[in-house]
């Protein structure tokens, strides 16, 4: 290991101390104002600092409460035998804690806590307060250098930094411009002179832009800028005069990126690698995917899981050790009644169900505990010992559950340990535990038991042009044998296609929608754990990434276990005394004989699969059947969303019953939780929901009465359990419940003159919205709301008497959020946002 390699391992490992302490300081309160927090600048003097505290202890002395006055002192008294043991400051400065903090049990226990911080701490702090203040720790947790990049297209522009490992989004919006024609003939020039003028405009509004974003006080706050673009935009504004001189001189580097928005971003970031190759997240990238590169080209370079770790470990196999640096296992060392010591690794929930493990098998009674401590501390202080660099990459944490789940067996093939060759990767993950955090956990299961719905068989779709292969390929998400792959295998001839694994299901989108696959399938939903968020996120495309992307099927499958790796290392065992559990389909690819069938623990355990492929949904125009089910492509939303008529749905059980058959929404609000830390963000947090009914009224004259039922749903965060810990955000939503329209009263309504609502003044920004029915269709799946108003139009006119389709409310709201988000930048501190229904139509 070079001295640079090692210099960076210590500063990683001394960056995660400060990350766990925080962590664990933020945690602790004291009963009373006694816990201090004491932090000196480098070159200050430890003698004022103890005068400082000497005046603090003679001013506690007043103190009336004699409980709080004891505390305070014995504080004080602390944090000057502290001090007492530092001759002069460090040179990065002193860090200092001391206090009593309340335990879970209700107990206090006194800390303290004195360090020197891996880098200079420029801050100057005393506060005795019932928390300890970590704001400067945290502060030296950011990267030094951070760099400005600036993505510009036809389209609009996006400003965003690269600090680090952190990619941040400062600001985008989007433009119209004209587009370049020769038509116009006498006006052609003036044509010509009015796009250049739009051009120019776009191109001051970005060097405006630009310096708001990465210039404060007077001075660039970005150690360098990056111009990406897929036109001449990004030239433009590098040579124009209208760009500010202080920021011209940061450039770095212009790129060619041929995409816009974030896609644009990341691409700028790639080609950026050799410019930005000091960065971290470009080490940390490099490093990752040579680590999916030895899994995939199967070198046996590799090994996983804690134990066999730990026995390359020890023959001194392992280059580099990949550590995820949220894992949560325990380190113990047990001495049973003979004197014999132990090492046991455990996690929380194996701790709680096993008890065994801790037990000596001659007497049945608990061993000596010797140690305990947490994996991560001992393996960061030992690692030296086994001659091995250790890294844990922030993108461990961003890599998708899925993708975990599927690199995490407890066992390796041994096999590739016993190589004389030096194991270059050496990942050490978590266990397989029952995951939550995949899932967006719900107190009413969206996934209905439904008999007649079984995997179907899809005909051979001739594949694309793009694609070079003589074969149409299927993506599905990985490894080979997953579930994914049984389901797509249940829907396609094995020999009419390519099937490819995926690591990731953004992999699976990027290939159907690139033309590398003809058809993706993907994990939509699971019966007991809910919906694969991952998957509705890239569904919402809210970056249109995905934009030529749609549903075409979907395809159900009984699950048991999600072990889709372990055959495979069963198949490598040579000594044949390992075992997995694993489908039947594992068990014929690999070639492994079947011990045991049905030893699920959940027989009623089904997981919803989705079908995609590349082309533009217009199942929005399509007929109706006569019952008025919606047809076509349709049939396969009708039946992965509630159909408002299907008996026993959720708004089956809000219903006040016959004869109010016909339901509509017709307003409500929304209410967010502003405060720091309890707001929903997609950062992959477990969070969940709960829904009621709030209140009920009736409403008209008899004969057309309307039954108005309100509903609460409360969303928060969550770590266990159906209750959220704490409310993100409250949703009232206001259904109205109707009578049936006969066929003459809904011809009456449709021939009624429309009422048109006009503004009273001239608005002060106009942003134009155009949902596509392609995008209406999606919605209506991540919402599982696929009412035929908003996407029959048959059924709209004929039987609910309405001029055309209705628009969604829940897609109307994230066009007024969008709308809003494009003007202003404090739009995320509106606490409220209420909504009215006003029948408005939407027009083909």
């Amino acid at each position: 290991m070079s001295d640079a390699q090692a210099n960076e391992a210590e500063k990683n490992i001394e960056i995660w101390k400060v990350k766990k302490l925080i962590k664990r300081l933020e945690a602790a309160r004291g009963n009373g104002t006694s816990m201090i927090s004491l932090i000196i600048p480098p070159k200050d003097q430890v003698s004022r600092a103890a005068k400082m505290l000497a005046e603090e202890y003679g001013t506690a002395s007043n103190i009336k409460s004699r409980v709080n006055r004891q505390s305070v002192l014995s504080a004080i008294t602390s944090t000057q035998q502290r001090l007492k043991l530092y001759n002069k400051v460090p040179p990065n400065g002193l860090v200092v804690y001391c206090g009593e903090i309340l335990t879970s049990e209700g107990k206090e226990r006194k800390v303290n806590i004195d360090f020197e911080p891996f880098k200079p701490i420029n801050t100057s702090l005393y506060l005795c307060d019932n928390k300890f203040h970590t704001e400067a720790l945290a502060e030296l947790l950011e990267s030094d250098q951070k760099f400005g990049f600036i993505i510009m297209d036809g389209n609009g522009a996006l400003f965003g930094t690269l600090s680090g490992n952190t990619r941040d989004i400062v600001h985008k919006f989007s433009v119209d411009l004209p587009k370049k024609h020769g038509r116009g003939g006498q006006s052609a020039l003036r044509f010509a002179r009015l796009r250049e003028e739009k051009r120019h405009n776009y191109v001051r509004k970005v060097a405006e832009l630009a310096v708001q974003n990465f210039i404060t006080a007077d001075k660039v706050n970005v150690a360098g800028l990056i111009l990406a673009g897929s036109a001449d935009f990004k030239n433009d504004l590098n040579q124009s005069d209208l760009f500010d001189n202080r920021l011209a001189t940061k450039v770095i580097k212009v790129v060619d990126v041929s995409y816009g928005g974030e896609n644009g971003f990341n691409q700028a970031i790639e080609l950026s690698a050799e410019t930005l190759s000091n960065v971290k997240f470009i080490q940390e990238k490099k490093l990752i995917g040579k680590y999916f590169e030895e899994i995939s080209q199967d070198t046996g370079r590799v090994c996983y899981g804690v134990e066999d770790t730990l026995k390359a470990l020890e023959l001194g196999a392992v280059e580099v050790l990949i550590v995820f640096e949220n894992l949560e296992i325990n380190r113990w060392v047990l001495k049973d009644s003979n004197g014999a010591q132990t090492i046991l690794h455990t996690t929380k929930q194996s701790e709680a169900a096993n008890r065994e493990q801790f037990m000596d098998r001659e007497t049945g009674q608990e061993m000596e505990v010797v140690s305990s401590e947490s994996f991560l501390e001992w393996i960061a202080e030992k690692y030296r010992d086994f001659g091995t660099t250790l890294d844990w990459p922030k993108l461990m944490t961003m890599m998708t559950t899925m993708t975990i789940d599927s690199l995490m067996p407890s066992h390796w093939a041994r096999s590739q340990l016993q190589s004389n060759r030096r194991a270059k990767f050496c990942h050490t993950a978590l266990p397989s535990p029952v995951r939550h955090d995949g899932f967006l956990s719900w107190r009413k299961p969206y996934l209905r038991p439904y008999e007649s719905l079984k995997t179907r068989r899809y005909p051979h779709v001739s594949h694309s042009k793009t694609n070079s292969s003589s074969t149409p390929a299927i993506s599905f998400l990985g490894p080979v044998s997953s579930y994914t792959h049984q389901a797509a295998l249940g829907c396609f001839d094995k020999e009419k296609y390519d099937y490819q694994p995926a690591i990731s299901i953004p992999d699976v989108f990027e290939a159907v929608q690139s033309g590398q696959a003809e058809l993706g399938v993907v994990p939509f939903e699971n019966s007991t754990n809910g919906a694969v968020i991952f998957t509705l996120e890239l569904l919402a495309d809210r970056h249109s990434l995905y934009k030529d992307v749609t549903i075409c099927g979907e395809a159900y499958l009984d699950t048991s276990v999600r072990q889709a790796k372990r055959p495979e290392i069963v198949k490598g065992d040579k000594t044949g005394t390992s075992a997995a559990i694993a489908s039947s389909l594992a068990a014929d690819i690999h070639g492994l004989d079947i011990l045991a069938k049905g030893i699920e623990d959940r027989e009623d355990n089904t997981t919803r699969f989705l079908i995609l492929r590349k082309g533009v949904d217009t199942s929005a125009t399509k007929p109706s059947h006569e019952k008025g089910k919606i047809a076509g492509a349709l049939e396969n939303l009708d039946k992965y969303t509630q159909d408002w008529r299907w008996f026993g749905s959720w708004e089956d059980k809000l219903s006040p019953g016959l004869p109010f058959v016909r339901r509509m929404w017709s307003g409500g609000s929304v209410v967010f939780n502003t405060k720091s830390g309890e707001q929903l963000c997609l950062n992959n947090i477990r969070a969940a929901c709960v829904e009621r009914i709030a209140d009920v009224s009736i409403k008209g004259n008899e004969g057309d009465e309307k039954v108005f039922v309100n509903i609460e749903r409360r969303v928060g965060l969550a770590d266990t359990g159906d209750d959220p810990q704490m409310t993100s955000l409250v949703e009232m939503r206001n259904i109205v419940f109707m009578r049936e329209k006969d066929t003459k009263t809904a011809k009456e309504d449709r021939s009624r003159p429309q009422k048109i609502l006009r503004p009273t003044r001239k608005p002060d920004f106009d942003v134009r919205i155009t949902p596509s029915q392609s995008l209406l269709f999606r919605f209506s799946a991540l919402t599982f709301n696929a009412h035929a108003i908003h996407l029959d139009p048959q059924y709209c006119r004929e039987v609910e008497g309405h001029k055309d389709l209705l628009l969604h409310g829940p897609l109307s709201l994230v066009f007024m959020i969008s709308v809003l988000r494009s003007q202003t930048a404090t739009w995320r501190n509106d606490k409220k946002i209420r909504l009215q229904k006003l029948g408005s139509t939407l027009r083909k």
